[in-house]
């Protein structure tokens, strides 16, 4: 893997490895780092989901069909195994929550209503 940083993100990076240098190389920081986001990211998911119970994915929320709620955000995203929905693609970069039948056009913001696509297949559809 590459990773590229701004020399601010340098030097904090550099702060911090001279801070856990006794207890971790760079690599182990960057496990730990990634563990920690990921626990974060779960423990959220699971207050949500207590928080929305009644709500199919929090959709009650919003009248705004184009706010989709985290938790409907994140289910679209894992049913679609973080890749891009458009035939033939793969990418996992830059993904989108799209309307299948735009909003303009009158649709909302219910699960079946909504795919995952890539920034460029998501432009082009526009």
């Amino acid at each position: 893997m590459r990773l590229e940083l701004t020399h601010e993100q340098n030097e904090k990076l550099e702060k911090l490895k001279a801070l856990k240098s006794h207890t971790h190389n760079v690599e182990s920081l960057l496990m730990q780092l990634i563990e920690k986001e990921l626990k974060s990211y779960e423990n959220a998911q699971r207050k949500s989901s207590k928080s929305n119970k009644n709500t199919e994915f929090g959709a009650a929320r919003s009248k705004n069909p184009r706010q989709i709620s985290k938790r409907l955000r994140n289910h679209v995203l894992n049913t679609a195994n973080y890749k891009c929905q458009y035939p033939g693609c793969e990418s996992r970069h830059f993904l989108q929550i799209d309307h299948i039948h735009p909003v303009r056009r009158g649709g909302d913001q219910r699960r079946s209503n909504l795919q995952v696509l890539c920034a460029n297949h998501n432009r082009h559809k526009g």
